[in-house]
């Protein structure tokens, strides 16, 4: 489906300095959004954890940019690791990663930073005993995160607290990220974001808790939420899974007409290859933890013909996925073992589509 989406980049706002001027960050070296031609910089991303003496990957040295105004696609199977480069751009990290290296910046400011700097500063050089090694957030990104950046989780009843009202989250976002103090003014602002995501219509729907809702009405409200407090970046992580067609093709509207009013930047995290060419300027295939290929769709080619052309792409890399395992095998059966490199080629997917 095309949506009319426009590839060129918006000026956006500002970016608060006084939200980055924390955590080892000085003044001088804070950038406004207008600053930054990139509003998010991922460089050689690699995630891993220790299993005793075992060292396994889960991201490996991934890269990937998303320019102000852009809406960038990430795709690729389930498992291949889109959700937690996501996470991983914030500052999340779901599991304690025994192996943290690369780069990642939003609007100039670094999300990762070494433990034994952030445990210096905090409990002087003697603390460093504790804890060695290893990388942790910033405190630029738990300021950034809602106000500057955000994220549109896959499971939105983990996102949302079920012990606080629809309003309540919407309400919060408002006055936490935004700084409003009218009461009266969040209230519109609230009313005005459930008709944005449809949700006006239903009877109690400010008063609903979120176990209360559908998991697709659960999905609108925390994009209500998200959107509420005007982020410059939004991660989009298969935010249209949970609901039908027509709301789906409501909300991706909205998160397109975000970019085109406000200059949001977008990085699309799904499974949608169409969606994906038929929005995004810039697509990034994901495959075994690993970056494999990257495109450009042309806006001016229909949809079914750049679907098509993936299509052979990716029959043909799996052609050639299979001669590189019947070489492979071949070689070992004489003894020889796998040639070197052969097994991780084989599985990250290397080739194009």
């Amino acid at each position: 489906m095309s949506l009319g989406c426009s590839f060129r980049t918006h000026s956006t706002r500002a970016l608060p300095r006084e939200i980055l001027s924390q955590q080892g960050i000085e003044e001088d070296g804070v950038r406004s959004m207008n600053e930054c031609a990139d509003v998010l910089v991922v460089e050689g991303l690699s995630i891993g954890h220790r299993l005793g003496c075992q060292e396994r990957l889960l991201l490996s040295s991934v890269s990937l940019r998303v320019g102000r105004g852009e809406i960038v696609g990430l795709v690729g199977e389930s498992g291949s690791g889109k959700s937690l480069t996501g996470l991983a751009a914030l500052g999340i990290c779901p599991v304690s990663p025994g192996v943290l290296t690369g780069h990642v910046e939003i609007a100039g400011a670094p999300i990762w930073q070494p433990a034994e700097k952030a445990v210096e500063a905090l409990r002087g050089p003697q603390g460093l005993s504790r804890r060695r090694g290893g990388m942790i957030a910033t405190g630029a990104a738990r300021s950034l995160r809602g106000r500057v950046a955000s994220m549109v989780f896959q499971e939105p009843l983990n996102a949302l607290d079920p012990l606080h009202t629809v309003d309540w989250h919407l309400d919060r976002a408002l006055q936490i990220h935004r700084g409003i103090t009218s009461k009266s003014t969040r209230r519109s602002a609230v009313l005005e974001w459930l008709r944005k995501v449809d949700l006006d219509g239903f009877d109690g729907i400010r008063e609903a808790y979120p176990q209360e809702l559908s998991g697709g009405m659960c999905q609108r409200v925390m994009i209500a939420s998200i959107l509420a407090a005007e982020p410059a970046l939004v991660i989009a992580d298969e935010a249209t899974a949970a609901l039908d067609a027509v709301t789906e093709f409501q909300v991706v509207s909205l998160l397109l007409e975000e970019n085109r009013q406000r200059g949001v930047s977008l990085l699309v995290i799904t499974h949608d290859l169409a969606l994906a060419l038929s929005c995004c300027c810039r697509i990034y295939q994901m495959s075994a933890g690993r970056i494999v290929d990257r495109m450009e769709p042309d806006p001016a080619r229909p949809i079914r013909e750049m679907l098509d052309e993936v299509e052979q792409n990716f029959r043909r890399r799996g052609d050639d996925r299979k001669e590189m395992l019947k070489s492979a095998t071949l070689e070992a059966s004489h003894g020889g073992g796998l040639a070197a490199g052969a097994h991780s080629d084989l599985m990250s997917g290397a080739g194009k589509w």
